[in-house]
C-alpha cells in the first residue's frame, strides 16, 4: 500500500488521536502553569515551612519518571473511591509533574528581578499583592516565556506516554493500527510527522510574536519621530536666538546628546528617573530616550535647512513687512521642509533601527522578542533573519514614503534626484 493511500484510508483515525493529543496538551499546559504559579506563591508567602514543602514537592516530581505518577493516579485513585476517567488521570499526572518544572522556571525569573525594585515597592508602601501584580508578575512573564515554551513542548511530547493507560491519543492510535495491519513503519511515520507539525506550530506563535514586536518598534519610532520633531523645532529656534545664552544652551545640548552613545543615554535615563522619584516604566523611559536623541539630530537638520534659505528671501519678507510668525509660516517652513526632507528621512530610518537598543532596558520590541524566541528554540539564523526582514520592510517603507513626498514637494526648476 502506498503511503498516500495509507494516509487517505486511516486519516480519520489519526485525526481522532490528534484531537485527543491537542486537547490533553492544551488543558494540561494551562493547569501546569497555574499549579506552578501556585507553588511559587506558596514558596514566597508561606514562610520557611512553605518553602521547604515546595522544595520537597519539586524534588519528588523532578526526580521521578513521569510514567510513575501516571500509573499511580490511574491505578490508585479507584482504590480510594475516585474512579476518574483515564484522560483526567493522565492530564492530572502531567500537571503535577510539569507544575514542578514551571515552579522552578518562575522562581528563576523572580530571582532575576533586581532587589532594588522590591525595596522601592516597600518604600512606597505597596501591599504584597500589589507588589506581585505591578512589579513581579509583568517581569516574570517576560523573563519566563522562553523556558515556559520549552516546557510546553516537552509536555506535548509527554502526552505519548498516556498510551500506557489506553488513552487513544496519537501514539495509541499508531499502536492499534500496527496491530491491525502490521504496517508499523507507515503507522509511526505519520504519527512522527503529526507530532512535528504540533511542535512546529509553536513557530507560528514565534512569527506572531515577532510581528507584534515589530508593531511595538514601529510605534516607539513613530512616537519618537513626532516628539523629536517638536523638540527639534524649539531647539532650532534657539539656535537662531539673539540671546547668546540660548544659543549656548542649544550648542551644549546638541554636543552632549550627539556625542553620547544611545545605549549609555538609555541606561542613564532608565536608572536616573527612579532616583528622581519619577516612577515610569521602561516604555516611557525608552520613548523619552529616543525623543531626546532624535531631537538633537532633527534640530541640526532643521538648522541646516534654515541656513540654506537664500538671503534674498529674507530681504523680500522684511521689505513686505511680514511679521515673524507669517514669515515662518509662508517662507521658512515650506523651504526648510523641501531642503531637509532627505536628511529628515535618514533620521527617521535611523530611529526605527535605534529602537532595538531599548531592549537593553527591558522594552519588549522586535529585538527582545527575537532574543526570547532564540532562547526557546535555538533557531538563531531563522529568527534573526525574520527579524532583519521586519526591520528592512519598516525602513524601506519609510524610505519609499520619503521619496514620494520629496517628488511631490520638489519645486519646478529644481534638479530632482532619480533613483
Amino acid at each position: 500500500m502506498r503511503f498516500a493511500q495509507w494516509v487517505a484510508i486511516y486519516g480519520p483515525t489519526y485525526l481522532t488521536g490528534l484531537g485527543w493529543t491537542a486537547f490533553i496538551a492544551l488543558w494540561a499546559s494551562v493547569g501546569a502553569i497555574v499549579w506552578g504559579s501556585t507553588l511559587l506563591l506558596i514558596r514566597l508567602a508561606g514562610g520557611r515551612w512553605g518553602a521547604r514543602g515546595v522544595d520537597a514537592y519539586v524534588q519528588l516530581f523532578r526526580n521521578t519518571p513521569v510514567l510513575l505518577p501516571i500509573y499511580l493516579i490511574y491505578f490508585a485513585f479507584p482504590m480510594i473511591g475516585l474512579p476518574w476517567p483515564a484522560v483526567v488521570c493522565g492530564g492530572l499526572a502531567l500537571i503535577l509533574q510539569n507544575g514542578a518544572y514551571v515552579s522552578e522556571i518562575l522562581r528563576g525569573s523572580v530571582n532575576a528581578i533586581d532587589r532594588v525594585q522590591f525595596d522601592a515597592a516597600r518604600s512606597l508602601g505597596l501591599a504584597p499583592w500589589s507588589t506581585f501584580r505591578k512589579i513581579v508578575l509583568p517581569q516574570v512573564l517576560v523573563y519566563s516565556i522562553p523556558a515556559l515554551g520549552n516546557q510546553v513542548v516537552l509536555l506535548l511530547k509527554d502526552t505519548s506516554l498516556l498510551s500506557a493507560i489506553s488513552i487513544t491519543e496519537l501514539t495509541m492510535q499508531a499502536k492499534l493500527l500496527t496491530e491491525q495491519t502490521g504496517a508499523a513503519y507507515e503507522a509511526f511515520i505519520v504519527v512522527a510527522l503529526l507530532y512535528l507539525v504540533l511542535v512546529s506550530s509553536t513557530e507560528v506563535l514565534s512569527l506572531a510574536l515577532l510581528a507584534q514586536g515589530a508593531v511595538v518598534s514601529l510605534l516607539l519610532a513613530a512616537a519618537a519621530i513626532v516628539g523629536g520633531t517638536a523638540l527639534a523645532i524649539v531647539l532650532a529656534a534657539g539656535a537662531f536666538s539673539r540671546l547668546a545664552a540660548v544659543r549656548a544652551v542649544y550648542r551644549l545640548y546638541v554636543y552632549v546628546v550627539r556625542g553620547t552613545p544611545l545605549l549609555v543615554l538609555a541606561l542613564l535615563v532608565f536608572y536616573a528617573l527612579p532616583a528622581l522619584d519619577l516612577r515610569t516604566g521602561p516604555y516611557i523611559a525608552g520613548t523619552l530616550v529616543l525623543i531626546i536623541y532624535t531631537g538633537a539630530l532633527f534640530a541640526e537638520v532643521f538648522r541646516g535647512g534654515v541656513l540654506a534659505i537664500p538671503r534674498p528671501q529674507w530681504e523680500s519678507a522684511r521689505s513686505l513687512g511680514l511679521p515673524p510668525l507669517a514669515m515662518f509660516r509662508k517662507i521658512v517652513a515650506p523651504l526648510v521642509t523641501r531642503y531637509t526632507l532627505p536628511p529628515y528621512i535618514n533620521v527617521c530610518v535611523m530611529t526605527v533601527k535605534a529602537s532595538s537598543v531599548l531592549s537593553i532596558i527591558s522594552v519588549w520590541e522586535l529585538t527582545l522578542a527575537a532574543r526570547e524566541i532564540i532562547e526557546r528554540t535555538f533557531a538563531v539564523f531563522t529568527i534573526l533573519g525574520v527579524a532583519a526582514a521586519f526591520y528592512f520592510v519598516m525602513c524601506f517603507g519609510i524610505d519609499r514614503l520619503g521619496r514620494r513626498l520629496e517628488r511631490r514637494l520638489t519645486l519646478k526648476g529644481f534638479a530632482e534626484a532619480r533613483t
